[in-house]
């Protein structure tokens, strides 16, 4: 891959392997040929969507300007002509002046590499967005300076050869600039971490969650976007309580799904707002079409924003659980998890395995799934016993963030594990009791044996320094005794 570009948390085949092509080569022509169809297949289903203006080559919504800038993210600047070729092909195809056909391609190709530049060579850009300032950046930096510049570009082009004069709407150059920079700015904010995301092959769903669940709840958020959007009549009280159905089901998305999923539902929500829009459906239109372009790109941006925002923030719990847990199993230490109405929800050591193997007695499972803990205690305690629990009486004082220090003792007699407990409280209820804590366990096992061992040894010779000094007054006593039965 070029210079400058991060792989950032755990890197890709794909990226790394633009680093040893050549500009001048044939998996470079290759490469640049596949780039140029998709570009060019992406301006046709922009072109096709309907545009504010029959005399402006405008669409609301520029799904190629995402794929161009995530190309040169993947693989370098070397795929620049596959941008040129690409906007050419599809500008032929529109029909456009031949003065507009090389300002376009111009234009969109130094979006791209500007967006490139910004983001790889200055702010250290990762193509995994494995940080929430990667999908802030792309949000920021990389969908508004160079969409402006090919807006400028192409605004100039058009007042050169006084194009606007034909529109069905005419419109001004400010309002032509606005138009073309909307548009692009909407496919890259969109449109460029979902190619970013699909080429990486990124998990749409969470570990854990199944597959028909995740399906269920994209479809879901679909019919909502219908269903928002499937009314005509903008001014009515239904139509706009309806525009906000959206917010909270694609917010519960980017809590639920992975980066891949998110990015995925802000197409679908991109394309469906877009097409009834441009129908004369939804919430956002007017009798205006330029405005109508305003009103439908602020509704997408302030969806994506805050929706990219929202999983970039749990993306980064996500991965700072990930890496402790990581640190935990490298330390050869486990985790627990409590909370006051499951109990024991995590309770995970590696020495649990063993013994689990060495007696047939003692389970993990049978251990630890019915009880909360031991602390200090020998008792095992129920869930349902939360609020008669002596001990627990005790950690009512703690606030959070407090610490936790216990011992937990497992299995039988003769091959009891030992392990020490340290966590903190992580929640408490408006009475102050702590209703969630957490923390690390530690195998003690052989230092517990070996404290009992030494302490039993040192109980034995005391009992024999016991024994020794009891039996040393009557051993004088005889000694003397027979001293003076010779003496006689």
């Amino acid at each position: 891959m070029a210079s400058g570009v991060r792989q950032g948390y755990g890197g890709s085949a794909l990226a790394e392997s633009a680093s040893t092509v050549s500009f001048f080569s044939w998996q470079n022509a290759r490469e640049c040929a596949v780039g140029a169809m998709g570009i060019y297949a992406l301006c046709m289903l922009g072109q096709a969507i309907p545009i504010i203006s029959r005399g402006v080559v405008a669409s609301p919504l520029w799904p190629s300007s995402g794929l161009a800038l995530a190309i040169l993210l993947l693989k370098g600047w070397r795929l620049f002509p596959a941008i040129i070729f690409g906007t050419i092909a599809s500008t032929i195809c529109f029909g456009n002046h031949p003065l507009f056909i090389l300002a376009g391609s111009l234009g969109n190709t130094l979006e791209s590499i500007i967006g490139y530049f910004l983001l790889t060579r200055i702010f250290d850009f990762s193509v995994q967005m494995s940080r929430l300032r990667d999908l802030v950046l792309i949000m920021t930096v990389g969908s508004t300076i160079g969409p402006f510049i090919n807006a400028l570009i192409c605004t100039f082009a058009l007042g050169s050869l006084k194009l606007n004069s034909a529109s069905l709407f005419t419109l001004s150059s400010y309002q032509t600039l606005e138009t073309f920079w909307m548009g692009n700015l909407l496919g890259i904010a969109v449109f460029t971490p979902f190619f970013l995301a699909l080429f990486l092959k990124f998990p749409l769903f969470p570990t854990g969650m199944s597959k028909i669940r995740g399906w269920c709840m994209i479809l879901i958020f679909i019919a909502g976007c219908i269903v928002s959007f499937w009314n005509n009549n903008r001014l009515s009280n239904q139509s706009y309580l309806l525009s906000f159905l959206p917010y909270p089901l694609i917010i519960w998305l980017g809590v639920s799904l992975e980066l891949g999923g998110v990015t995925l539902s802000l197409v679908i929500l991109a394309v469906i707002s877009t097409y009834f829009t441009t129908i004369g459906f939804g919430p956002v239109t007017s009798k205006n079409a330029f405005r109508q372009n305003e009103h439908l790109t602020l509704y997408i941006m302030a969806r994506t924003f805050t929706t990219l925002l929202v999983a970039g923030v749990v993306q980064d719990y996500r991965r700072t659980l990930a890496k402790s847990l990581l640190a935990i199993k490298t330390a050869k230490l486990g985790h627990w998890e409590w909370n006051h109405r499951e109990g024991i929800t995590t309770f995970a050591h590696p020495s649990l395995k063993k013994l689990t193997s060495e007696t047939s007695e003692t389970s993990e499972t049978s251990e630890t799934s019915e009880l909360i803990f031991l602390f200090n205690w020998k008792e095992h305690v129920a869930v349902s016993d939360y609020d008669r629990l002596p001990w627990m009486q005790s950690l009512n004082e703690k606030k959070i963030g407090d610490n936790i220090i216990g011992n937990v003792r497992l299995g039988p007699e003769m091959n009891a594990l030992f392990l020490s407990l340290r966590g903190v409280v992580r929640e408490i209820d408006g009475s102050g009791k702590p209703i969630s804590m957490f923390g690390v366990l530690r195998d003690v096992t052989d230092e517990v044996r070996l404290t009992e061992e030494r302490i039993k040894a040192e109980l034995r010779e005391s009992e024999l320094r016991h024994l020794r000094a009891s039996l040393n007054p009557h051993f004088l006593f005889n000694s003397l005794n027979v001293l003076k039965s010779l003496i006689i």
